[in-house]
């Protein structure tokens, strides 16, 4: 992936069409093929920062343009989708009568099922209108916010009709709800708008649907206007200037599916590097394959805390501080016991036991998670949650 070149591109597509490689393995290079153009700027296995300049379009273009049967074709429907991904970003042209095949039918995965929807649009397939048309109707909630989405696109005045049928409805889905919310700022129509300033109103109000706060705010901010930002302001000062008071609606609405892609493969979150969920991932922070069940009362509470406040509650053997002895020494590690004597653990792995009285000094313990409101957005802070609370 670093050296670039058309042989090295397809050198990662035969890792990824090859079936005795791992799931994971596959899925990175599927991920290198989407990236390939524009690298991000960390390192995809360590997450250093190793930028990389952007290389021609063209390489990775004609690349999976010829393998494009062999990616269509995987064993997995978690690959085919990633491999949609890899040849929507390459401008790769496909087949819009299979990718209609899959949309339809209610066998395939429902994310498979929207890949395939995107692609169509991202291409202005022939067929995307009527395609659209017929998954409004889809049993599949998320098909049809797709596609509600897609159409307020390509025919904004069908588009907000249809936008504000979800709102009104009943019976509408909460991811309905929510990606309506957020496509209203994009359609240029006064029914939109009108719609917006309605819900920028009711921000502040006891009634308003908690799982729509993090949205709406969204939406507001990319479309302001003096009076959505007068009401942004009458929810939002109140709001303890804490991190956790600040980010609280986070709490719900969230998609535990998009926060489990964000804790394995978000590049800024980095979260499965330190952290184990049953067999996958690190061991330099906390197990977290049943941290719900830790604060059963409050778990959202607990986790919106330990994401934005990560020292505040540390589990034993992650806290790191710095010890001065009586004896002139300074020692600083991760306390791993502590009773009438310390035991740490030093930077070199050495482990060391000593006397609580015989410390003259000594700082808090603090974690070595970074906070992650500094990488995460609040609608991705609340699907991490979601996931995270899953976890039991």
């Amino acid at each position: 992936f670093r050296l670039g070149t058309k042989e090295q591109a397809e050198r990662v597509l035969k890792i990824a069409a090859n079936p005795s490689v791992s799931l994971a393995i596959r899925s990175e290079a599927l991920g290198c093929l989407r990236d390939w153009s524009e690298p991000g700027p960390r390192d995809r296995v360590t997450g250093f920062w190793r930028p990389l300049e952007k290389r021609d379009p063209s390489i990775i273009k004609g690349v999976v343009e010829a393998g494009r049967e062999t990616l269509l074709s995987l064993n997995s429907q978690k690959l085919q989708i990633e491999a949609i991904a890899a040849l929507v970003k390459a401008g790769a042209q496909v087949d819009d009568e299979l990718f209609r095949s899959w949309i339809v039918d209610p066998a395939k995965q429902t994310a498979l099922r929207v890949a395939a929807l995107r692609s169509l649009a991202s291409r202005k397939s022939p067929v995307l209108q009527a395609v659209l048309r017929t998954s409004l109707k889809d049993a599949a909630p998320l098909l049809r916010a797709t596609a509600r989405e897609l159409l307020a696109q390509s025919d904004p005045a069908a588009g907000t009709a249809e936008l504000l049928a979800v709102l009104q409805s009943k019976d509408a889905a909460l991811v309905e709800l929510q990606s309506a919310i957020l496509m209203l700022p994009k359609v240029k129509s006064a029914e939109a708008g009108e719609a917006l300033d309605g819900l920028a109103k009711r921000l502040s109000e006891p009634d308003f649907p908690k799982e729509w706060v993090v949205d709406t705010l969204e939406a507001v901010k990319a479309a302001p206007t003096p009076a959505r930002e007068t009401f942004r302001k009458k929810y939002e000062d109140p709001l303890p200037k804490d991190p956790v008071g600040k980010y609280q609606m986070s709490l719900v609405g969230g998609d535990a599916e998009k926060g489990r892609e964000l804790f394995y493969n978000h590049t800024g979150a980095q979260c499965v590097r330190c952290h184990k969920v049953k067999d996958a991932g690190g061991v330099a922070g906390p197990d977290l394959t049943e941290v719900a069940k830790r604060y059963p009362e409050k778990t959202r509470d607990f986790l919106l805390e330990s994401l934005v406040l990560p020292s505040a509650k540390i589990a034993p053997g992650f806290g790191t501080a710095t010890f001065t002895l009586d004896d002139g020494r300074v020692l600083t590690g991760v306390i791993l016991e502590e009773g009438k004597t310390i035991k740490v653990q030093l930077a070199d792995g050495t482990r060391m036991t000593f006397p609580v009285d015989s410390i003259e000094k000594r700082t808090a313990p603090q974690s070595a998670m970074p906070t992650v409101d500094r990488t995460l957005t609040p609608r991705e802070m609340r699907d991490l949650i979601e996931f995270l609370s899953t976890l039991k």
